[in-house]
């Protein structure tokens, strides 16, 4: 076993201190300054609160696992089109709409709030008062979910008589499926974002987004060759999202069994008690208070002054603990103990997860989840819209449902390319945002205005040149898309809102940036408005 020793003064005691690495059969070496970086970059980042590079590689992989989700979304709409025709397009064009605002009611806000009180939790090291956030969450989400379950199962013809096509009612039922699944995976991924871990959320979404599409596919495939009616198909199309949901909702749920399976197996109370920050790849070796390891890995007491860290594994005692070494047991007792003397009145108080009972934690969380929840109700109003006001408009004229319901197909042809656009665009303005929040925070003006500026000016550019491109290049986009050229003009003008929707979504990435969160979403819900009342005209 190789060992590297590294001494350093200590600033103001001017003690020794030695880093005792064991290299345990790995090959490469180490140099000594690296690892001191390291170390002091891992406590900077927990004294920060999880603001450097693991949470940033986090952000990275979330943000990643959203795009990919939703280009799978968007995209799922065209082999749909092709395999069960436009009637059956039209029909999950307007439940689906309906599907994403009451879900959006339903679990919008409750990941923010849930991760929220976890984090609290994790900050003060109670692990158990982190289960129990989330074994209220799960509860309360669960509730909600089986209310949506109910309103859209027994309210199916109604909405169908809203969306003006009867053939809509065993798709909304289908789609009503997901309420058993989808508020509990929200709570799940609340409850790893709040312990700062992104990976079972993003594998969720993944999971989710990829067996939905696949899943609904299937059913086309076989409904189809089935000879099965309109009305079916369309129920086989939102059905994917209770598919997917299953899918989301066993992938997030398997890992927290793995985990709570591992904690368990023998490093369970202490994992289960430590902070995510404190966590490393492997844990040392049991040894009583005070031993060391002996260049041979067999004895040598580590005398005062050493702090003993094995490689892949975190400090086992955090700056301006006592210089004896300590077992993880000991660290980990002796930072909440800190933690709480730190933090006593606050964990003392109405946020205290450890003691509050389950109702009152439910409480909590929805007074946290509201305000999220109104903000991201905006958009998906805005979609609804269409879903019931186009069709029966079309049937005002004369049309039957069925041909009401083909027309507003064809008229949705063209919205899964602008959403790719205004997807990417999004993306675009979500990396703006930081560097904007970091301008207005400095109080520079100057870079405020040339961000700004640098920001709407790639809007314009960005969207204008994807509605000229998606107008010119309309019908022959259409036939190699849908295999036909029917409703080429309005998949033409359609296109055109590219411009708009571009510059809708950098503009409101703007306005986040410089702290009017808010009027996005208020100008969202002014649009849905305009929308309606022009759709009546």
């Amino acid at each position: 076993m190789k060992q590297k020793q590294a001494g350093n003064l200590a600033g103001g005691a001017g003690s020794e201190e030695r880093d005792v690495r064991a290299l345990g059969g790995q090959d490469g070496r180490h140099e000594d300054g690296q690892a001191s970086s390291r170390s002091e970059g891992e406590g900077a980042e927990r004294r920060s609160g999880g603001t450097g590079p693991r949470f940033m590689r986090g952000a990275a992989l979330m943000g990643g696992a959203m795009l990919v989700s939703k280009a799978l979304g968007t995209l799922q709409k065209i082999p749909m089109q092709n395999i069960a025709g436009d009637r059956v397009f039209g029909i999950y064009n307007a439940v689906y709409p309906l599907y994403q605002l009451l879900l959006v009611m339903v679990t919008a806000g409750f990941p923010v709030a849930i991760s929220l009180l976890v984090a609290e939790r994790e900050a003060a090291g109670d692990r158990n008062g982190s289960a129990r956030v989330l074994s209220a969450s799960v509860r309360l989400l669960a509730a909600c979910g089986i209310a949506g379950f109910l309103l859209l199962w027994t309210g199916a013809r109604q909405i169908a008589d809203w969306l003006g096509d009867d053939a809509a009612v065993q798709a909304v039922r289908a789609s009503s499926l997901a309420f058993w699944v989808a508020p509990v995976m929200a709570a799940f991924r609340g409850y790893y974002q709040g312990r700062g871990h992104m990976l079972p959320s993003a594998a969720s979404q993944l999971a989710e987004q990829a067996v939905r599409v696949a899943g609904m596919l299937a059913l086309l495939i076989a409904g189809w060759q089935l000879g099965w009616p309109d009305a079916r198909l369309a129920a086989g199309a939102t059905a994917g999202s209770a598919i997917g949901g299953t899918a989301g909702l066993a992938a997030i749920v398997g890992y927290w069994a793995w985990e709570k399976k591992r904690a368990a197996a023998g490093t369970g109370a202490d994992a289960l008690n430590e902070r995510p920050a404190d966590r490393g790849n492997e844990r040392p070796p049991k040894r009583a208070r005070g031993q060391g390891r002996s260049r041979d890995g067999l004895g040598e007491a580590a005398s005062p002054g050493t702090n003993v860290r094995i490689l892949g594994a975190r400090p086992s005692a955090e700056p301006g603990l006592p210089g004896e070494a300590a077992s993880w047991a000991d660290a980990r007792e002796r930072r909440r103990s800190e933690a709480a003397a730190a933090g006593g009145g606050r964990a003392g108080g109405d946020s205290d997860a450890a003691a509050a009972s389950l109702p009152a934690l439910m409480k909590r969380l929805a007074l946290l989840a509201v305000p999220v929840t109104l903000g991201a109700l905006a958009l998906p109003v805005l979609n609804v819209v269409d879903a019931f006001t186009v069709p029966r408009l079309l049937q005002g004229d004369g049309l039957a449902q069925p041909e009401a319901m083909s027309l507003f197909g064809l008229y949705s042809r063209g919205q899964p390319l602008v959403q790719l656009v205004v997807m990417v665009a999004g993306a675009m303005g979500g990396a703006f945002v930081p560097a904007l929040a970091g301008a207005r925070a400095s109080g520079d003006a100057d870079r405020i205005r040339r961000q700004t500026a640098l920001v709407l000016r790639a809007a314009w550019s960005v969207g204008a040149a994807a509605a000229v491109g998606l107008a010119l290049l309309a019908e022959p986009m259409n036939v190699m898309l849908y295999a036909d050229a029917d409703g080429s003009r309005t998949f033409a003008l359609v296109g055109c809102t590219a411009l708009a929707g571009t510059v809708s979504a950098l503009a409101a990435a703007v306005l986040q940036g410089l702290g009017a969160a808010r009027t996005p979403a208020l100008l969202m819900l002014t649009a849905a408005a305009l929308k309606a009342a022009f759709n009546a005209a």
